[in-house]
């Protein structure tokens, strides 16, 4: 599949092929995503992309390759994390603000197979839990030098650093932390996917019977306007047979009026010496 190679412009991808795209890559996430094993192979994960490959090519003209499906599933998957993740930002402000994003069926569906780590990420860009390879301590002189013990030198600077009690709202919010609010989105089960794909194939299917129907009828008109042409054509033909012979019979009473003149003509030649004759008589 992925020796096919495309020529000038890329066609965009319509929704019939994204919704495609995404329900049959949701649906085979456990062989997209799972880890090698011995019932997990490479083959296994690249036959998986050749069938769905080749189920979005069944409903397109031009045909895509398996890195161009691949590519359109990162760009799919990048988009719906970053909307959610706004999505979640936006939902824990308070106040006024805008509206957030409106997430779709095909997003909900890649959401769905995407965990909260790759959506949220750190909240900021430390990680907390984890221990300074290198802790810097100041001395009198302010000089920094390195520990190479990093517990010895947190609890030296914890003795160092002033403490004061804290107060009762401080209390509250340690004892209270802020929870989050989390929606989970059903996934759909394999048997909902393939009635989808189903379903999107029955659609493709009735908009290339559609277009047939259009082009039967558009090939109809063009016959009936054909067989008019050929009509008027074949009468103004027969008026011109009608015309040429009407001009023909109108010749042949031109020759039959020159004809009886001819006659007269030659009859009276005849007769004048007779006629000569018998006057002078």
């Amino acid at each position: 599949m992925d020796s096919i190679v495309s020529t000038g412009k890329a066609i965009r991808w319509s929704k019939e092929e994204v919704s495609t795209l995404v329900t049959l890559v949701t649906g085979s996430i456990d062989i997209i995503k799972g880890k090698f094993s011995p019932g997990l192979s490479s083959s296994d994960k690249t036959k998986c992309w050749d069938s769905i490959t080749e189920s979005i090519n069944s409903c397109n003209i031009q045909p895509r390759s398996i890195t161009q499906v691949k590519k359109k599933w990162l760009d799919l998957q990048s988009d719906a994390r970053k909307k959610e993740n706004k999505r979640r930002r936006d939902s824990l402000m308070t106040g006024g603000g805008p509206a957030p994003p409106e997430i779709d069926s095909n997003e909900l569906k890649i959401i769905s197979v995407t965990s909260d780590a790759a959506i949220s990420g750190l909240e900021s860009g430390y990680d907390s839990l984890a221990k300074p390879k290198n802790f810097i301590q100041f001395h009198e002189e302010g000089e920094p030098s390195v520990l190479k013990n990093p517990e010895t030198a947190e609890a030296n600077l914890s003795a160092a650093l002033p403490t004061r009690e804290k107060n009762d709202t401080e209390k509250r919010l340690i004892l209270s932390p802020v929870r989050k609010e989390t929606k989970n989105y059903p996934v759909p089960s394999s048997s909902e996917l393939l009635l989808e794909v189903e379903k999107e194939k029955l659609k493709v299917k009735k908009e290339k019977l559609e277009l047939e129907k259009k082009k039967f009828a558009l090939k109809q008109e063009n016959q009936e306007v054909y067989r008019r042409q050929r009509e008027e054509k074949l009468e103004l033909l027969k008026q011109g047979i009608a015309m040429k012979k009407r001009g023909l019979e109108l010749f042949e009473d031109y020759v039959k009026l020159k004809k009886m003149k001819f006659s007269n003509d030659l009859s009276d030649v005849m007769l004048s010496p007779i006629i000569k004759m018998i006057n002078e008589n």
